[in-house]
């Protein structure tokens, strides 16, 4: 049988569900379908006062406050009931670190910041799984408490060495919370030594988060050791191969290694934009091969047409490398309807009118609001300066700009060279009589 109306959540009548929690008032399943009932069709209220008269008669609470908290997260509870059912979890027999978390958060979101911590507190001393540390752990390092996020994860490791997910949060705590280089090694020394491997789940997972982590303090050769040891657990983990790639690519000039490892992951993952801007940063940046970058950054576009970063370097492409003045303005003018667009851009426009137009008011204006996006980049006051000195012949200004831009940190050699020239072009000729 075949019917056109839409299949909903079936439920039992309201009258059936009311005579199951009298005759049972302890059972869990009536009282989870009744408030289901009511919340999806529409009755939040009625549903959370259900919840509330269910905290005090449901016996198994494991699973009783696990409702809370996906109640919560899909319809929201209001701060007066939230109290409430506080007040009776405070008193209640069962114990849970995720609970605790959930009624912390909860509370930040209300400002109620004094529950909160008591709450993180409560859950300190209930932590026992592997994930309740994670989730401890993720709950202070989003509140910028990485320190004690690091030490609630230490402890679990004591208590669960061979657990990847706590190896995992440890590095991304390290990472984002900007530990000192010392540190987030010595925590690398140690996962080194669990030797999880693909026996261990999510080991692939661990060895990939400590490699991003020692990518991001500076130990690239650990880091690629890192990465490589993901890549082995899961061949086709395609994050890993990537940001393999990435480092590669940015730390040792190995282009045609992270080449092979960039198109790897288009193969393993065709429709990961990133995957593609990446592969075709090296064709256009290292290995000049244009036609190619330009397929690559386009695939990149059609899977995410957002895509700043890659339009950007879509645009810078086109204007230098490309004999397509008219396809190049009409790029630029697709890139500047997104938002979010960097002082790069800009630049790279501004350059493109002053060497393939004659439009160098519009060149100027470009160039001035790369500038007033990023004042302490020297890049945009020289290309600023060579507009000025070679076009527009305004060599007063282009002198200014070029001091600007080695006050910046330009390269001396190169501003001393456009100042003598500017210097040279300026002194008035010799009348021979």
């Amino acid at each position: 049988m075949t019917t056109d109306e839409p299949i909903g959540l079936q439920f039992r009548s309201r009258e059936a569900l009311t005579e199951s929690i009298d005759s049972d008032p302890s059972s869990y399943d009536a009282w989870e379908e009744l408030i289901n009932l009511e919340a999806w069709e529409g009755n939040v209220d009625t549903a959370v006062s259900a919840l509330l008269r269910a905290v005090d008669a449901v016996s198994d609470r494991d699973r009783l406050w696990q409702m809370v908290d996906e109640f919560s997260w899909v319809y929201g509870i209001g701060r007066e009931p939230i109290i409430v059912l506080y007040e009776r979890w405070k008193i209640d027999t069962h114990q849970s670190a995720s609970t605790s978390i959930f009624f912390a958060k909860q509370f930040k979101e209300f400002d109620l910041l004094e529950f909160s911590n008591e709450c993180i507190s409560r859950a300190e001393r209930e932590v026992h799984t592997a994930q309740d540390c994670v989730w401890l752990a993720e709950y202070m390092r989003e509140n910028g408490e990485a320190p004690r996020a690091l030490a609630v994860l230490q402890r679990g490791i004591v208590a669960h060495p061979r657990d990847a997910t706590i190896w995992d949060c440890l590095a991304d705590t390290h990472r984002l919370g900007k530990s000192a280089r010392e540190l987030a090694e010595a925590s690398y020394q140690s996962f080194k030594q669990c030797r999880l491997d693909g026996v261990t789940e999510k080991a692939d997972v661990a060895w990939a988060s400590f490699g991003w982590m020692l990518d991001t303090v500076g130990n690239y050769f650990s880091a690629e050791e890192a990465y490589r040891q993901a890549m082995e657990i899961d061949p086709r983990y395609s994050w890993p191969i990537g940001k393999l790639s990435g480092l590669l690519r940015r730390r040792f000039g190995r282009y045609h290694e992270a080449e092979s490892l960039a198109q790897r992951c288009v193969e393993i993952d065709p429709d990961d934009a990133w995957s593609w801007f990446n592969l075709g940063f090296l064709h256009h940046h290292h290995l000049n091969r244009f036609g190619d970058a330009k397929a690559a950054y386009s695939r990149a576009i059609e899977l995410k047409p957002d895509y700043v970063k890659v339009w950007e370097n879509l645009v810078a492409l086109m204007a230098f490398e490309t004999d397509t003045p008219a396809e190049t303005q009409e790029t630029f003018d697709k890139l500047f309807e997104l938002s979010g667009i960097s002082a790069f851009a800009y630049n790279q426009y501004g350059i493109f009118l002053r060497e393939m137009t004659d439009r160098y008011d519009e060149s100027e204006k470009a160039l001035l609001h790369a500038i007033d996006m990023e004042p302490a980049e020297w890049s945009h006051r020289l290309a600023l300066a060579v507009l000025y000195e070679k076009r527009m012949l305004r060599f007063g200004d282009a002198r200014k700009r070029l001091l600007e831009a080695k006050e910046r940190g330009a390269p001396v050699d190169n501003i001393d060279y456009r100042l003598a020239l500017i210097a040279q072009r300026r002194r008035p000729l010799k009348v021979i009589k």
